[in-house]
């Protein structure tokens, strides 16, 4: 059967279900157009999944369930003592709420005094609010779009600048010693990938920054050490200026794929619009730098890249949005996976199942 009956047959909306796959606990078969093809097993698993999330059981411990990792009874334990504790939290709370009420208080009032007495439990609380709001905020795909493309664009403008501020200082490239001018770079790197496993919104936001700040400087070294070997003169190898044009034409290319994605409508028609803005993007690239610098290949395979990688990675988020909510945190790595390509590539292997990167994001 296809989707739209598994939505029918187990009340789970069509992303919820290509979530619940991609987070492995189920494996639909594929037809012969490459469709899903649902199985009476995974209606019946689907069934079980939403009782257990409407019991509260995150997604990762169904998945240890399904694989033999945990029982069921110990997952149930393990989500009674949650409540107990959520129990308690409600009471605490509900002492609070009602001293208010009881003291007719208003708004002049109110001061954390009233939670003199039990400081502790209110400071672990305060960290979950904050982190909640930051996390689990659900946003429209309007607004996912926006926060995407400001990101994007706040990247692109630093990577400009770099390029014109230090630009000639990171295209020269010591290929006898070039080991140590690699090396920051190389722990840079690593250390964003490891931070776009986490969970938290703030460290998401952090990689992003680092991820971002070292994509123009590593790309201009890459190409100051191919220009050394090939024994490129001054006059032809890459300039500080032609990098920055290209992070501004590729500034240019965010905000008419934002346009796209906010009126384009429907997926399919939508992705002729990508297609072509990509390729246009790709063709006035490679005549720009032709005209300026006689360099065709190297500008348009590096455009059509960038342009291909940004379109897939934004088209996957705004097709896991289908119905029109995600939350803030799902955002940011949105734009972290475009910018943290190393990161990125670690995701897709499945590592961040463990740190619930995907936890809770629609």
């Amino acid at each position: 059967m296809k989707i739209r009956q598994a939505e029918q047959l187990t009340g789970i909306s069509g992303s919820n279900i290509r979530f619940y796959e991609k987070e492995g606990l189920i494996k639909p078969e594929r037809g012969e157009n490459n469709y899903r093809e649902y199985s009476e097993e995974d209606v019946e698993l689907l069934k079980k999944i939403k009782v257990l999330r409407m019991l509260g059981v995150p997604v990762n411990e169904i998945l240890e369930i399904e694989k033999g990792q945990i029982s069921l009874e110990d997952a149930m334990k393990r989500r009674l003592d949650e409540i107990r504790k959520e129990t308690q939290n409600l009471r605490q709370t509900e002492e609070i709420c009602s001293l208010i009420v009881k003291k007719e208080y208003v708004l002049a009032d109110i001061s954390e005094d009233i939670m003199d007495e039990k400081q502790a439990f209110w400071a672990v609380r305060l960290r979950q609010v904050l982190k909640e709001d930051m996390t689990k905020k659900i946003i429209g795909k309007c607004q996912m779009n926006l926060q995407v493309m400001l990101m994007l664009e706040g990247a692109l403008l630093l990577n400009l600048a770099v390029s014109l501020a230090a630009g000639k200082w990171f295209l020269k490239a010591d290929v006898e010693n070039i080991l140590p001018e690699l090396l920051p770079f190389g722990i840079l790197c690593v250390l964003c990938a490891l931070l776009g496993l986490s969970a938290n919104a703030a460290v998401q936001v952090t990689a992003f920054v680092l991820a971002a700040a070292v994509l123009s400087p590593l790309l201009m070294k890459l190409c100051g050490i191919l220009a050394a070997v090939g024994g490129e003169t001054a006059g032809t190898a890459p300039e500080p200026a032609g990098f920055a044009l290209f992070w501004g034409m590729t500034a240019v290319l965010v905000l008419i794929l934002w346009i796209l994605f906010s009126r384009a409508g429907e997926a399919g028609k939508r992705r002729w619009w990508l297609l072509a803005a990509s390729g246009m993007f790709t063709l006035v690239s490679g005549g720009v730098f032709w005209f300026w610098q006689e360099r065709f290949f190297l500008p348009v395979l590096l455009a059509l890249t960038v342009a291909a990688y940004i379109s897939i990675n934004w088209e996957k988020a705004n097709r896991e949005c289908e119905n029109g909510e995600c939350s803030r945190f799902y955002a940011v790595t949105v734009a972290g996976r475009i910018v943290n390509v190393l990161g990125t590539a670690l995701a897709m292997k499945g590592r961040t199942e463990s740190f619930g990167r995907w936890k809770d994001t629609h």
